[in-house]
């Protein structure tokens, strides 16, 4: 096939595959979907042979050129993706070349799925996947059986890696492990100049954007609550807590800042490191810092205080001011 025939062949095949998009799903576009039986759809519609299949990037830039196979965990909300199986190679010294380079006979990656968001760039429809955290305890539970041996490696911020032998296999298995968006498809086609730093920024954004609607959200139910329910403010409060976790989580992910526990275990007092206080500035609308950990934390334990409408607009305010002071680097700045 020519050059030429093969750009035709594949227009055909883009125009085929936003034809199904566009008609199934324009109503979902930039939505949270959270249906399974929709998710598993779409992940089905980008990893689909009839349209050249799609690239798979990672949070941490790692990426993939095709998916050979999938399968779904309906009960448990997972995916396991499957980048290359080399386990019917024939034991010869090109499959031996093969493996090595790979480095296992079998290399995939399992997540568990929260959520999908269906959005473009450069014209170029996408899908975000929003990965669940996972307990070391349950990856042993899942992986360290029927294996002759096995080591799981929390090398990465994104993610663990695991090894295990199986029937003389090496499999190797990457499983995202943040609460946030962490991998990206879009579809294989030429002249779609989409690197891997690009769907980095695109995940660390969505990532932001998705708390901070959370938390434009809660300050709606601020505006529209009575100032006397104090039980009700500090659930709205515990809830901005827990989204500003979220952001401040991003935050030290994009700057690689490493702690000695899991992300996802990290909480408001570990994280505002990462604020420089020094381009916050002082007026009445926002808060200090240490003034806006104070009221959160009132927010999310049993003090004893109760916090006021007035003070949950402060902070609402001066969260989006920190968001605007202290963005996430572009691919230039890295």
């Amino acid at each position: 096939m020519t050059n030429s025939n093969l750009k035709d062949s594949l227009a055909i095949e883009y125009e085929a595959f936003f034809k199904v998009l566009r008609e199934k799903y324009s109503e979902l576009i930039d939505k949270e979907i959270t249906d399974w039986a929709i998710i598993k759809e779409l992940i089905g519609h980008f990893i689909n042979k009839n349209y050249s299949n799609c690239i798979v990037d990672f949070i941490d830039t790692a990426n993939w050129d095709s998916v050979e196979s999938i399968s779904f965990d309906d009960e448990n909300r997972t995916a396991m993706f499957t980048w290359h199986d080399f386990t019917s190679l024939p034991d010869n010294d090109d499959a031996f070349l093969t493996i090595s380079t790979f480095g296992g006979h079998k290399i995939g990656c399992d997540v568990t799925i929260d959520s999908l968001i269906i959005s473009s760039y450069k014209k170029c429809p996408m899908l975000l996947i929003k990965s669940r955290y996972s307990e070391e305890k349950e990856i042993n539970k899942k992986y360290n059986t029927k294996c002759s041996d096995y080591k799981i490696q929390s090398e990465r911020l994104f993610s663990v890696d695991l090894g295990r032998i199986v029937k003389k296999k090496i499999e190797r298995i990457t499983i995202p492990n943040v609460n946030c968006f962490t991998m990206l498809m879009f579809p294989k086609y030429l002249g779609l100049h989409i690197t891997s730093y690009d769907s980095k920024y695109l995940l660390f954004k969505k990532s932001l954007s998705y708390s901070e609607e959370k938390i434009l959200d809660a300050l709606q139910k601020t505006i529209a609550i009575d100032d006397s329910d104090y039980e009700g403010l500090k659930d709205i409060g515990n809830r901005i807590r827990r989204n500003f976790e979220n952001i401040l989580k991003v935050l030290n992910l994009n700057k690689e800042v490493r702690f000695g526990k899991d992300y996802q275990k990290l909480m408001l007092g570990d994280l505002v490191g990462v604020v420089d206080n020094s381009k916050l500035p002082i007026n009445p609308m926002t808060l200090s810092l240490n003034d806006l950990v104070t009221i959160l934390n009132i927010c999310s334990h049993d003090s004893g205080k109760n916090v006021s409408k007035k003070d949950l607009l402060k902070v609402v305010a001066t969260i989006m001011l920190i968001r605007v002071t202290n963005d996430i680097r572009t691919f230039n700045d890295i």
